[in-house]
C-alpha cells in the first residue's frame, strides 16, 4: 500500500484508521499520514490530540517505530508552538524508541528535531553536533530529502548569526537537491530562506526575485501554509523599492493567511509593514491600527524581535498621530527589546569565536598527534636515553620550580594583603560618597517637589468647600508635580544602580531622558543616540558627570533659550564619546544676563573631572555645546 496520499484522500485515511479489520501497522501508517496531511498546518491543536491517540494505540500493540513517529510528531507540534520544554520531552522519547527498534531514519529525524530545539534555545554548538549526527544517519539510510533538510537547517544557523553568504550557499544546495527529488512542497522552504537572506542584506531586488519565485511555486502546488512568510518578505522588499501598491496586495494576503494558519511571527511582521505603508501615505490612524495589531500578535507568541519592530514602529506612529504619552511608552519598551537583541547578537559573536577556537584546537591536537607518531617511529632505538634525559630535566625543573614558587608565593601574599587593604578603604570611601550623594540628590531633586505636593494637597482641601471650580486646575498642577518627582526618583535610582554602570546603560538612559523632556515641550527636536561597542564598565562618578552635563544643557535649551529647535547627540566608539546639544535660541549670555552662571561653571567642573574637552559657542542665533572625551581615560 502507498502511504503517501493527497489531501483529498483524507476520508479514506480516516476509514482505515477506524477499521479494526485492517492490520495495526496499516492503521498506524494512515494515522501518521492523516495528521501530517490533514491537520498539521491548518489545525495543530487537533493534530496534537490525534498524535496522542496514535501514541497510545501504538503502545497498546507494542509497535515501537510507530510510537516513535507519534512522539516525533508531538515534538514537532510543540516546537511550532514554542513550547520547548514539552518539545524536549517528546523528542527524547522518540529518539529512545527509534534506537530501541534500530530505526535509522527515525533516529535521523529525531536528531534533526533535537538540533532545531537547541537552535531555538540559542545553543548553537549543540545544534551543530545534532545536525552532524542527523546527516550521517540520513546518508546511512539513503534519505536524500533528509540530507536536504539538514542543509537547510544548517543554513538557518548561519542566518541567525547574520553570516549570510554561507547561509545562502546551504539554502541553494538544499533547494537544488529537493528540486531534483521532485519535492516541491519542501523546496519552497529554502527558496523562501534565500529571499530572506537577501532582504536582510538590503539587496531588495534579489529578495523580490526569490520571494516571488517561492510565491509562484506555493500557488502552483496549492501550499498556502508556506505563503505567509514569503509574502511578508516579498511585500517588505517591494515597499523598500517604492512599489507600495504591489506590496500592499501581498501583505494583506499574508495577514489573512497568517490568521488562518496561526502564524503569529509573520502575521506581526506583515501588519507592521502595512503600518509603514499607511504612515508613508500620511494615514496615521490606519498606521496605528496595523501597528497595534502587529504588537498584539508579537506579544502573543513572545517574539522579542517582532516586539522590538512593533514598538519602534508604534513610537513613530503615535508621535505623528499626536499621542506623545503612548509614543514615549513605546520608545521605552523598544529600548528594552533592542538591548535584549544586542545581548543575543553578542552571544552569537561569541559562539562564532568558540567554533573557530574549537576547530583550531582540534587542528593543533591532530598535528601534535601526527608529530608524536612520526617521532616515535624514528626514536625507537634511543627512547630509553631520551626518557632518562627528560626525567632528569623534569626533576631539576621541579626542584627549581618549588624554590621559585615559595618566593613568588610570599611576594604574592604580601601584594594580596596590600591590595585587600586598599580595596577595603576604597569601598568604604565610595560607600560614604554614594550615601552622601543620594542624600543630596533626594534633598535637591525631590525635596522641593514633595513640598509642593504637600502645599497643593492642603490648598485643594481648603478650596473644596469655598471655591470648588478652582480645584481641577490645582489637581492638574498636583499631577504634574507628582510626575516630575517620579521622574527625578527614577534618575536617582539609575545613578546608583551598579548594573547600569556601563556605556550602553548611559546612552540608553540619556535617550529615554531626552525623549521624556522634549516630548512634554513644544520644541521640534532631532535626537541621535548611538552606542558602538564593545560595552565596558563606566565608573559611577563619570556616568553621573556626563549625564548631568546633558541635563543642564537640555534644561537651558528647553526652559531659557526661547528656542524652537533642539538637536541632541550622544555617541560612543571603542575609543571615545561625544555629547552635543544645539539650539536656535537667544544665546547663553542673554539667557543668564551675565558672563558665566552656576550652570556653566558646574559643567566646566564636571568636564575637568572627566578630563574631557568642553566647548561652548553662544550667539544671538543659538547655543552649541559639545563635550568630547576618551573611553578608558
Amino acid at each position: 500500500m502507498v502511504h503517501s496520499v493527497k489531501a483529498q484522500n483524507l476520508d479514506s485515511l480516516r476509514r482505515i484508521v477506524l477499521d479494526p479489520l485492517q492490520p495495526d501497522s496499516e492503521r498506524l501508517f494512515s494515522f501518521y499520514d492523516l495528521i501530517w496531511n490533514g491537520y498539521m498546518d491548518r489545525d495543530p491543536d487537533s493534530a496534537l490530540v490525534l498524535a496522542d491517540s496514535m501514541q497510545r494505540f501504538a503502545r497498546s500493540v507494542d509497535l515501537q517505530r510507530h510510537e516513535g513517529n507519534a512522539c516525533a510528531t508531538q515534538g514537532a507540534i510543540y516546537l511550532n508552538r514554542g513550547d520547548l520544554e514539552h518539545a524536549s520531552i517528546a523528542i527524547k522519547a522518540s529518539l529512545k524508541l527509534f534506537e530501541a527498534c534500530d530505526a535509522v531514519k527515525g533516529q535521523a529525524g529525531a536528531w534533526n528535531n533535537m538540533a532545531i530545539l537547541h537552535t531555538r534555545k540559542g545553543e548553537h554548538q549543540l545544534a551543530i553536533d545534532a545536525y552532524e549526527k542527523a546527516m550521517r544517519l540520513f546518508e546511512k539510510a539513503g534519505k536524500e530529502k533528509g540530507v536536504a533538510n539538514v542543509l537547510n537547517n544548517i543554513g538557518l544557523i548561519y542566518f541567525l548569526q547574520e553570516d549570510y553568504v554561507p547561509a545562502i550557499d546551504h539554502f541553494q544546495r538544499a533547494y537544488a537537491l529537493l528540486r531534483t527529488l521532485g519535492q516541491l512542497h519542501y523546496a519552497t522552504n529554502p527558496l523562501q530562506n534565500i529571499g530572506s537572506c537577501y532582504s536582510a542584506m538590503g539587496d531588495h531586488l534579489r529578495a523580490v526575485q526569490y520571494s516571488d519565485a517561492c510565491r509562484a511555486m506555493c500557488d502552483s502546488i496549492g501550499y498556502e501554509a508556506g505563503l505567509p512568510a514569503t509574502l511578508t518578505t516579498l511585500g517588505a522588499s517591494l515597499h523598500a523599492l517604492g512599489r507600495s501598491k504591489e506590496a500592499e496586495v501581498h501583505l494583506l494576503r499574508a495577514v489573512k493567511l497568517a490568521d488562518r494558519f496561526s502564524d503569529g511571527p509573520n502575521g506581526a511582521l506583515a501588519n507592521i509593514s502595512l503600518g509603514r505603508i499607511a504612515l508613508a501615505r500620511g494615514e496615521t490612524h490606519e498606521a496605528v491600527r496595523f501597528g497595534e495589531r502587529g504588537l498584539d500578535l508579537a506579544e502573543g507568541m513572545q517574539g522579542v524581535m517582532e516586539q522590538r519592530d512593533a514598538t519602534q514602529f508604534l513610537h513613530e506612529a503615535y508621535k505623528k498621530n499626536g499621542d506623545p504619552a503612548k509614543a514615549l511608552n513605546m520608545f521605552e519598551r523598544s529600548v528594552v527589546y533592542r538591548d535584549s537583541l544586542r545581548n543575543e547578537a553578542n552571544q552569537r559573536s561569541l559562539l562564532r569565536h568558540e567554533y573557530k577556537a574549537e576547530y583550531e584546537a582540534h587542528a593543533v591536537i591532530d598535528r601534535l598527534n601526527l608529530a608524536a607518531e612520526q617521532k616515535a617511529k624514528r626514536s625507537v632505538m634511543i627512547a630509553g636515553a631520551l626518557v632518562a634525559c627528560i626525567a632528569g630535566l623534569l626533576l631539576w625543573l621541579l626542584l627549581a620550580s618549588r624554590r621559585n614558587t615559595r618566593v613568588v608565593q610570599a611576594k604574592n601574599d604580601e601584594i594580596t594583603r596590600t591590595q585587600h587593604q586598599l580595596v577595603t578603604a576604597t569601598k568604604l570611601r565610595e560607600a560614604e560618597q554614594v550615601r552622601t550623594r543620594i542624600a543630596r540628590d533626594i534633598h535637591d531633586e525631590l525635596g522641593g517637589d514633595l513640598t509642593k505636593v504637600a502645599l497643593l494637597s492642603t490648598e485643594i482641601a481648603r478650596r473644596m468647600d469655598r471655591t470648588p471650580e478652582e480645584v481641577p486646575a490645582l489637581l492638574q498642577s498636583l499631577g504634574r508635580v507628582s510626575r516630575e518627582a517620579n521622574a527625578a526618583l527614577r534618575d536617582i535610582v539609575w545613578s546608583v544602580d551598579p548594573e547600569q554602570d556601563t556605556w550602553q546603560g548611559l546612552v540608553n538612559h540619556a535617550e529615554v531622558y531626552s525623549n521624556r523632556i522634549l516630548e512634554g515641550s513644544n520644541l521640534r527636536s532631532e535626537l541621535r543616540f548611538e552606542f558602538n561597542g564593545p560595552d565596558s564598565t563606566l565608573d559611577p562618578a563619570s556616568k553621573q558627570h556626563i549625564f548631568l552635563v546633558l541635563k543642564e544643557a537640555l534644561n537651558n535649551a528647553v526652559k531659557h533659550a526661547q528656542a524652537t529647535l533642539v538637536h541632541v547627540r550622544l555617541s560612543t566608539s571603542p575609543s571615545g564619546y561625544e555629547l552635543a546639544v544645539l539650539d536656535n535660541g537667544t544665546g547663553f549670555e542673554q539667557q543668564r544676563g551675565q558672563s558665566e552662571g552656576n550652570g556653566l561653571r558646574n559643567m566646566r567642573t564636571r568636564a575637568d573631572a572627566l578630563q574631557a574637552a568642553l566647548s561652548l559657542t553662544s550667539t544671538p542665533n543659538g547655543t552649541h555645546l559639545e563635550l568630547r572625551g576618551l573611553i578608558g581615560a
